[in-house]
């Protein structure tokens, strides 16, 4: 996990003003073997264009210093000096058959960064350092480093290599994972607040019911999102989750630069399964791992309460859950993990409608005493002794306004559920 701190740094030195007096021996941009890992003053200069007479220096893409702390904890190999400096070099493999050494010297500042070619290795090495043929199984385990009067200048005249490093090696790989539907065993209102209704009500999650999200490698201008939705990109939960998650950190969007997301939509969308939440907060946990961002479940949860009243069930990940407030408050609650087996009718529910149908037509508020018996009680006993009216508050205005939200009607089992404001039913078997 990057600490947040060493990003911070980094942008900071990106993006001060080349002006500035802006002068320190030590700016901390990552940590090897335990101990921070500073930029040393030259070649902060040298990123500052302080130094202007070696080739190639303004061609350098100041994204690449964000890449600095993952490589220094994600080195391949380490050499290093076993004379008086004590220098360490991480190399790290790119895509193309070469290696790039960090090098690192006894004051743990980075002083220098060279790019070498596998195939010319061994003659490369010669080149510039005196090898030392302490090997074991093969492999070079020590160097000692020679000649380093101008040792940035290899860095800079490779800043095309380096910008593609920074594209391959920190987001080499694709990334995938489920996001789960889920159902409201009970469903109770119990007062509101400012406007929006209260519940108390137990989540569950479906977990042989889930869309697939994938952020897939590529070179794209702006975020792009895939799927089939009912919606357009700036109205989806996974694109309002971007825009909150590249304000926090910008290594968010410049990730984005270099993937998309594609989503395999299989949750029935405005069904009352909690799809559009699930994907906002898979797709926050998956940045947030990615990405580093090194945030807690809390912290995720209270970005994604200003997305969706649902989402902070799926960030906490539980398999059942007692939620309350709006939804923001949720607690897990220990039962076994249900088999849930889910019916959607090709039935659209208005969830604005049905809300005001309830406070029209149907208004009740459930006691904090009967509430607090619900939150104790495992679901499939709630399941085994309510009926679908008594489960869900929701359940009658919504077949007031469509009377053909009948179990019996839909051929359906006599005590299925009603999840959320529908139009989805379930039993558990």
């Amino acid at each position: 996990m990057i600490k947040r701190e060493y990003l911070n740094n980094i942008i900071n030195l990106v993006n001060i003003n080349k002006k500035d007096n802006y002068n320190t021996s030590f700016i901390s941009i990552g940590e090897y073997d335990n101990k921070t890992v500073g930029l040393s003053e030259f070649l902060y200069a040298k990123n500052r264009s302080w130094i202007k007479n070696i080739q190639g220096h303004s061609e350098i893409d100041d994204n690449y210093f964000l890449l600095l702390p993952y490589i220094l904890q994600n080195y391949d190999e380490i050499y290093q000096n076993i004379k008086k400096n004590n220098r360490i070099i991480l190399s790290i493999n790119d895509n193309e058959n070469r290696k790039i050494f960090h090098i690192i010297d006894e004051n743990n500042l980075l002083i220098s960064i060279y790019v070498i070619s596998k195939n010319n290795f061994d003659k490369q090495i010669n080149k510039r350092f005196k090898k030392i043929f302490a090997r074991e199984g093969g492999h070079l385990l020590h160097t000692r480093i020679e000649n380093l009067n101008c040792p940035a200048g290899p860095f800079w005249r490779h800043a095309n290599i380096l910008n593609k490093l920074y594209q391959n090696i920190l987001y080499k790989s694709n990334y995938i994972d489920n996001s789960y539907a889920k159902v409201n065993i009970f469903l109770k209102i119990v007062g509101v607040r400012d406007g929006y209704h209260l519940l108390a009500s137990r989540f569950a999650r479906v977990k042989n019911l889930y869309d697939v999200i994938e952020f897939k490698s590529g070179s794209f201008d702006e975020f792009t999102l895939e799927g089939n939705f009912g919606c357009t990109t700036q109205q989806n939960t996974i694109y309002k989750a971007y825009l909150k998650l590249k304000e926090i950190n910008p290594i968010v969007e410049q990730y984005f630069k270099t993937h998309k997301v594609v989503v395999n939509k299989i949750i029935p969308e405005f069904a009352g399964l909690g799809g559009g939440s699930s994907n906002s907060a898979t797709f926050i946990l998956m940045v947030n791992d990615i990405c580093s961002l090194g945030l807690s479940k809390d912290q995720l949860s209270i970005i994604g309460a200003s997305i969706g009243a649902d989402v902070p069930f799926f960030i906490y990940e539980y398999d059942s859950a007692n939620v309350s407030g709006i939804g923001e408050i949720v607690q897990k609650f220990d039962e076994e993990t249900l088999n849930i087996k889910t019916f959607t009718p090709k039935i659209q529910c208005n969830t604005g409608a049905i809300f005001k149908s309830f406070r029209e037509n149907f208004y009740k508020e459930c006691s904090k005493k009967y509430a607090s018996r619900l939150f104790q009680t495992k679901s499939k006993d709630i399941f085994n002794t309510l009926d679908i009216k008594e489960a869900n508050d929701l359940y009658e205005p919504a077949l007031s306004l469509n009377k053909n939200l009948n179990p019996k009607d839909l051929g359906l089992e006599k005590n299925s559920f009603f999840s959320g404001s529908g139009s989805s039913f379930f039993s558990i078997i």
